[in-house]
């Protein structure tokens, strides 16, 4: 009689156990859509926020919207009427509510009065092709990463670009700093690191590289989280993590398949998947609160063909965009 009770105990504890594993809420809940912008075939590039309320995106053909209300109402930008039709913007990065750049193409604008007005900075005869990323650290030091291993520095808020170019063909995708001082630039098998704002550079991994090659490929979006002037994390079909500033890195998950990362702190982040299909297309983002070991897998949006490409944080804010041109926010302070 008493093995009987201990059984039927063991089979209640185990049951209740399953059912509350199952019943663990889906992030997709914290995730409100709040626009879906109408771009014809093209995707959104880039966006970014100036402050909490002014959003920015922008994209092929000139394409350049602002929204002053948190995404609900959208207005066209225009920076300059004379552009050619077929230029792209892909990057755009506001250090104040009034003083942003935006790249892409061959050019460069700069704004110092809240995105009223754009002048250049960078044209064609600049000689400065295929910008991805434009960054700055201050109000006068950005950096500009490019194709074919370019990478660009200015000190006077981009009026003047200095080459620090480094001997790899492929491009750098990604800019990350977690202070004026100590940053990281990646991209196609290399890895790049200051510790002097960017007046010089170490090379941690090159394009040479075949242990680096899978950590910053040459697929565009790829990203470096950082939470630490030594704690770094990244993300593609692994979940790697490094703790000496990215010299020697560590896979924690094997299967992630993810093209954008990032980490609140080293145990809470976000990720962008890469194979939508990984459970027969019903992820495309994931969330982990164990620093990476596992992830819970969700879709984001109800169209199956609606893909997140990029999360943008703004303080304790966030929000993504995905490949059908929704926007979605998530409706807790992180």
């Amino acid at each position: 009689m008493n093995k009987l009770l201990i059984i039927l105990l063991c089979f209640v504890i185990f049951t209740n156990c399953k059912k509350e594993e199952i019943a663990i809420p889906s992030e997709s809940d914290s995730w409100k859509r709040i626009t879906q912008l109408v771009i014809g075939i093209d995707e959104i590039n880039d966006m970014c926020l100036s402050d909490k309320n002014n959003l920015w995106v922008v994209g092929n053909h000139n394409y350049f919207v602002r929204s002053t209300d948190g995404g609900a109402n959208w207005q066209n930008v225009v920076v300059d009427a004379t552009l050619p039709t077929f230029n792209y913007w892909i990057s755009i990065y506001f250090k104040t509510p009034q003083l942003g750049w935006i790249a892409g193409g061959q050019y460069i604008y700069k704004t110092t009065d809240g995105g009223a007005t754009w002048k250049p900075l960078i044209t064609p005869k600049d000689g400065i092709v295929g910008p991805n990323c434009i960054y700055f650290t201050t109000e006068t030091t950005g950096f500009l990463s490019c194709g074919s291993g370019k990478l660009y520095r200015t000190t006077d808020g981009g009026k003047t670009w200095t080459d620090q170019s480094i001997p790899t063909l492929y491009s750098l995708w990604t800019i990350t700093f977690v202070n004026e001082q100590c940053g990281w630039v990646g991209g196609g098998g290399t890895l790049l690191k200051t510790i002097d704002g960017g007046k010089t550079w170490t090379t941690l991994h090159s394009s040479n590289d075949g242990v680096a090659s899978p950590f910053f490929t040459q697929t565009m979006g790829r990203n470096i989280s950082a939470t630490s002037t030594t704690n770094l994390y990244e993300a593609t079909d692994d979940f790697i993590a490094s703790i000496d500033g990215g010299t020697v890195w560590k896979s924690i998950n094997t299967e992630l398949f993810s093209r954008w990362i990032l980490m609140r702190n080293d145990n809470e982040g976000f990720c962008v998947i890469n194979k939508d299909d990984y459970l027969n297309g019903s992820s495309s983002m994931a969330h982990t609160v164990d620093g990476g070991k596992t992830w819970a897998r969700f879709k984001i949006s109800t169209d199956t063909e609606s893909l997140a490409k990029k999360i943008i944080r703004f303080e304790n804010t966030l929000y993504i965009f995905t490949t059908k041109n929704e926007i979605f926010k998530y409706d807790k302070e992180w």
